[in-house]
């Protein structure tokens, strides 16, 4: 963890596009929290704005993490994509200090938005809190359906 990355504000253009928070909630590093135990993580997911998703790759461990929950989600949700909760028509109705690193490290760009903090930078900084994180996957029933998650995934992406 350690690294710095640099931070963009949002634009004009940002407020009249949301393409970004269209198809997937920012990710949350474990710096964004001040408590990362499990009562601390869980006390932030109980605000109802976060949920726990992962990075999975072929014939290895799921690496779980925190991003901004999407719209009528569940609080486990390893999705393929969603529209992020915070997004209003306004922008985002979280104050910047409370945005996830993910979103603040997105550079606005017309149309698209990149950001230095990738989901598997991400993905690496929580697996110190596996432990953690698995525990809240399991509190909050970490079923997965697979049959939803792709419905889910083709609604967004055939927009």
């Amino acid at each position: 963890m350690g690294k710095k990355y640099k931070e963009y504000p949002p634009t004009k253009d940002c407020i009249g596009c949301g393409k970004c928070c269209k198809r997937m909630s920012g990710h949350y590093s474990p710096t964004d929290f001040k408590d990362l135990s499990y009562d601390g993580l869980k006390s932030e997911i109980e605000k109802g704005r976060i949920s726990v998703d992962w990075w999975s790759e072929v014939d290895r461990e799921k690496s779980y993490y925190l991003r901004a929950r999407h719209i009528d989600a569940p609080v486990v949700d390893p999705s393929w994509g969603g529209i992020c909760m915070n997004l209003t028509k306004n922008g985002c109705s979280l104050p910047r200090e409370e945005r996830p690193l993910g979103c603040r490290t997105l550079k606005p760009e017309k149309g698209k938005c990149d950001g230095e903090y990738s989901k598997e930078i991400c993905k690496n900084e929580w697996k110190q809190y596996s432990d953690v994180l698995e525990e809240l996957v399991e509190y909050y029933g970490g079923a997965y359906d697979v049959i939803g998650a792709l419905a889910d995934f083709l609604e967004v992406f055939l927009r």
